[in-house]
């Protein structure tokens, strides 16, 4: 499959030690193995809430995220005439959060998070089995106002969890026929994680070099 066609190959950015789900939500390679839940696993679908990247035109850089009862909850804009910026815009046009292009892209997300490196935001651990979570393959750290969050791929999803002072499943990706799939916990919502997750999730998946 072309990489750059296909949303989930932007996960590690490190070679062979890349992640790819395959349309059928297989994994592509055994790089990962299995990984054990961290302290307890996520709650049932019915509890969790729904939120799609959507509508590729040509690209999820070029997108829009579906919430529940099919309202149109964002708006993903990148001008082909300007392909340096992409747009993250509320169901009101108003710009929620930005993401520069360049040889090390910058993201910014209003009220929550200055402009930052990506790859200092979204930062790639050396080698998961030390990190905090145990894990038997690289993860994603990520910052938001003092609080430490980890992405990490985990069968056919890759799952969020807080870290302080415990792990605690909050939010997935996942990837469906054209579509990547945002589920969240209530708690997630209510901690206001939800555009950053969005917008975490567009960035670790455009298959653009992030690190």
């Amino acid at each position: 499959m072309d990489a750059s066609h296909n949303p989930f190959s932007g996960w590690a950015q490190v070679g062979s030690e890349s992640s790819f789900l395959r349309d059928n939500n297989a994994i592509a390679s055994s790089t990962f193995g299995a990984l054990p839940y961290v302290n307890s696993p996520p709650p049932p679908a019915s509890d969790l809430v729904t939120f799609y990247i959507t509508s590729y035109d040509p690209d999820i850089l070029s997108s829009k995220v579906i919430g529940p009862n099919q309202h149109r909850y964002l708006h993903i804009v990148t001008d082909p005439n300007n392909p340096r910026y992409t747009v993250f815009q509320n169901a009101h046009g108003k710009s929620v959060a930005l993401v520069e292009w360049q040889s090390r892209p910058l993201v910014e997300i209003r009220d929550v998070m200055s402009k930052i490196p990506a790859r200092d935001w979204l930062r790639l651990t050396p080698d998961g089995r030390k990190s905090y979570l145990r894990l038997v393959n690289r993860a994603r750290t990520m910052r938001i106002q003092g609080a430490r969050y980890m992405w990490t791929p985990q069968g056919t999803y890759i799952n969020m969890y807080s870290t302080d002072p415990a792990p605690v499943f909050l939010a997935r990706l996942s990837r469906g026929h054209g579509t990547i799939m945002l589920d969240l916990t209530n708690q997630a919502i209510q901690l206001g994680l939800l555009d950053v997750c969005l917008i975490a999730g567009v960035v670790m998946q455009c298959g653009k070099n992030i690190d």
